[in-house]
């Protein structure tokens, strides 16, 4: 599986709190409606509720999930044609269409159990990095630390899992990206140190939504 990670960013008249109603109440809906012409497996919205770092200029990262390439061509295809008017059309209603931007990452889950249907009113930290020239250390220097959060005694961690990205990171300053779900209210520790990881750019609290 691949997965696209749009950053998305909300109008410059609107909240974030009227950018996510309409994302979840409007858009949304008809972009699940459009699933088949679009071939994504999985759609998943991750809004920007706390942040921590400098540049956060989006408020959503949405992960669309893919079989092979193909079928992010088929998207493509799609989304440009003429069926895929009305979700152009939609989105300027609440997005600045200027400053969406992605990267394609592979997703690995480090410690939890399998990925299932997001669930409502949860909460995940997100930290996203780009890595150094020298790769080889850094992703395992991350998977180091992917490990330690999740053994952290009392930590109220349920998953961890790191994207990332082959090669080229699309459009982004991203091309690494750790995940943590935890408990409501819980804080793991080892994120208090996220912004002296070499290559870090941002630390956000998101809330997810997902429609299947």
């Amino acid at each position: 599986m691949i997965k696209v990670n749009l950053l998305v960013s909300r109008r410059g008249d609107l909240s974030r709190t009227q950018f996510r109603d309409y994302y979840e109440t409007r858009h949304g809906p008809l972009t699940i409606a459009n699933k088949a012409g679009l071939s994504f497996e999985r759609y998943v919205r991750n809004h920007v509720v706390e942040a921590q770092g400098e540049g956060l200029d989006f408020d959503c990262i949405s992960e669309f999930w893919y079989a092979d390439e193909q079928a992010i061509a088929n998207a493509q295809h799609f989304m440009h044609g003429p069926d895929g008017e009305p979700l152009r059309v939609d989105e300027v209603n609440f997005i600045d269409t200027s400053l969406i931007r992605y990267f394609a990452s592979a997703e690995e889950i480090v410690a939890g159990p399998t990925r299932g249907t997001e669930r409502p009113g949860s909460r995940k930290t997100i930290v996203l990095l780009r890595a150094p020239d020298a790769r080889e250390g850094f992703d395992t220097l991350m998977a180091t630390r992917a490990r330690a959060i999740a053994d952290a005694d009392g930590a109220g961690v349920e998953r961890v899992s790191i994207d990332l990205s082959p090669g080229d990171a699309g459009s982004t300053a991203f091309d690494t990206m750790l995940t943590v779900w935890h408990a409501p209210g819980a804080a793991p520790p080892y994120l208090a140190e996220a912004s002296s990881w070499p290559g870090f750019r941002l630390m956000l609290v998101v809330e997810p939504s997902e429609t299947r």
